[in-house]
């Protein structure tokens, strides 16, 4: 993209600090837009440092970062390395988990809007397959 751009997202997953093989700290977040989209976004150096501690749940500005497409699955990430890439805006007020328990019983962990509803499209298509009934007239 040429120019100047920027774009505005929801902090939705975190990793743990992980360290390259260079030594440099890095995190990996997933930026949701409360609906069906997220991109992964990697925090490098002053900007993972300065913005580590954002909560999940912060609305947040992305600026100029750099585009990394995965030769695997062509899948885009962000990739921000400067402070002033990343501005917190605030904190999301429709952000939420799912309210469903996985298989294992323990809560799912998948984004969801709350405005919308209580449950991630995985769950709900999964109870809408189980609950099919036929109707005779």
């Amino acid at each position: 993209i040429e120019g100047d751009w920027f774009t505005v997202g929801v902090v939705g997953m975190k990793s743990m600090p992980k360290t390259a093989t260079s030594g440099v700290k890095f995190a990996v977040w997933r930026i949701f837009d409360l609906e069906q989209s997220s991109v992964a976004m990697i925090l490098f150096d002053d900007a993972f440092l300065s913005h580590y501690n954002l909560q999940e749940g912060s609305v947040v500005a992305i600026f100029n970062p750099i585009f990394l497409v995965s030769r695997a699955d062509d899948t885009v990430s962000l990739k921000i390395s400067s402070s002033g890439q990343l501005a917190k805006i605030g904190m999301s007020l429709s952000y939420g988990h799912c309210f469903a328990l996985r298989e294992n019983n323990l809560s799912c962990k998948n984004v969801i809007n709350i405005e919308k509803g209580r449950y991630c499209a995985y769950h709900i298509k999964k109870k809408t397959a189980k609950s099919t009934r036929m109707v005779l007239n």
